[in-house]
């Protein structure tokens, strides 16, 4: 059995090229928060604090009615969008609360 390397050569470098763009636009976007690194999170942490334990987030988010930005971050072990992580910041820059809300998919609804 013969195997043309020349006509799969395109396939390959597509695929590998595809494959590659997805996880750089994943890893753009944030990063996916577990429980344990949720937990680690306080009251009191510094933005910078924050970023260093977990990463960035995919959002920030600036509310009219807080003094600081809202991070917003995935959670894993969910589809992605079903679970979000949010860290509210004071005028400080120190974490004033942390929250997990779990987004409820209806039959209509879509990511």
């Amino acid at each position: 059995m013969k195997f043309n390397l020349k006509a799969q050569t395109p396939r390959l470098f597509l695929a590998t090229l595809l494959a590659l763009s997805a996880a750089a636009s994943f890893a753009a976007t944030g990063y996916t928060v577990t429980a344990t690194e949720k937990s680690l999170i306080q009251t009191g942490m510094t933005s910078a604090q924050v970023q260093q334990t977990i990463g960035q987030p995919f959002n920030t988010v600036k509310f009219r009615n807080q003094e600081g930005p809202t991070w917003q971050y995935h959670m894993s072990g969910d589809a992605i969008g079903s679970k979000t992580f949010y860290i509210d910041f004071d005028a400080q820059g120190k974490v004033a609360s942390v929250n997990e809300i779990e987004v409820a998919m209806g039959s209509g609804d879509s990511l």
